[in-house]
C-alpha cells in the first residue's frame, strides 16, 4: 500500500454520486447547502417533481461496511429533514413532495471506487 497516496477525497465521492443521480434523471439544485445551527445537505436534487436531499458517506470498503443503520443515524436525519424544509421554503417550493436518499461510496486499497450505492433513506418526510 502506498502510504503517500491520499485517500479518496470526499468531494470526489460527492461528484460521483451527483453524476449517478444525473444519469437517473435528477436535476441538481444545490450542493453542500447549509443553514447555521440547523444542518447541511450534501446534494439537493429534483426528479419527477420531488425534491431529494442526498446524504453521502464515503469510506474505505474493507474497514467500514457496517450497514446503513450505523452510518445514517436518526439525529443526522432529523437535521437534514429540517434543513430540507428550510430549503424548500426559501425556494417557495412548499407544494413539492420531499424525500431523502442515502449514498454510500466505498473505495479499495488502491483508492479506486469499488462500490457506489444510492438508496431511499426512510424517514416519514
Amino acid at each position: 500500500m502506498n502510504v503517500n497516496k491520499p485517500l479518496l477525497p470526499f468531494a470526489e465521492a460527492e461528484r460521483r454520486v451527483e453524476s449517478l443521480l444525473k444519469s437517473q434523471g435528477h436535476r441538481i439544485l444545490a450542493r453542500n447547502f447549509a443553514i447555521h445551527n440547523l444542518g447541511e445537505i450534501d446534494i439537493i436534487s429534483l426528479r419527477n417533481g420531488v425534491i431529494f436531499a442526498t446524504e453521502v458517506k464515503a469510506r474505505q470498503h474493507e474497514n467500514h461496511d457496517f450497514g446503513a443503520e450505523t452510518k445514517f443515524i436518526r439525529t443526522k436525519q432529523r437535521r437534514i429533514i429540517n434543513t430540507l424544509y428550510a430549503y424548500s421554503a426559501k425556494q417557495g417550493q412548499f407544494d413539492r413532495p420531499l424525500a431523502l436518499l442515502a449514498a454510500e461510496v466505498f473505495w479499495d486499497r488502491q483508492h479506486t471506487i469499488s462500490k457506489l450505492v444510492v438508496r431511499p433513506w426512510e424517514s416519514g418526510v
